[in-house]
């Protein structure tokens, strides 16, 4: 594993992740993703914790990119498109869990699995692009 692509593909994952999250869920978003979660699962507007966040991005960019990287195969943008495919269906099933055991709905499952669809293509895309053997 060449360490300074991976360090430098996983850090530029996590800023995608984090701003992606933010132009989604809190400026162009953020009224129909409130309308669609449970006030259980809810945070009021500026009380979110960035720090933990943050950490998330980190964290989701690391793992995301060293899973990606086992799999490289150079096939360009659509072998970006088909890891954020695999990881958004993934995260379905979570979804999917938590409609069955939270005041989570499917709706709102679907929405969010379709926003990591793009989230994570793009981030594999960018893992791809920067990680070339």
């Amino acid at each position: 594993m060449n360490t300074n692509k991976y360090v430098i593909a996983s850090l530029a994952a996590s800023v995608f992740f984090f701003l992606y999250g933010w132009v989604i869920y809190d400026l162009l978003f953020a009224d129909y993703v409130a309308s669609i979660s449970p006030a259980a699962f809810a945070i009021p507007p500026g009380q979110e914790n960035l720090l933990y966040i943050g950490l998330g991005c980190l964290f989701q960019g690391f793992i995301l990119t060293y899973i990606f990287i086992r799999g490289l195969e150079n096939k360009g943008l659509m072998e970006g498109v088909r890891f954020g495919l695999m990881i958004a269906l993934f995260m379905f099933g979570v979804y999917l869990i938590w409609a069955g055991t939270s005041p989570l709905s499917l709706r709102a499952g679907l929405t969010y699995a379709m926003f990591d669809f793009v989230m994570y293509s793009g981030g594999a895309i960018i893992m791809g692009m920067l990680y070339q053997k």
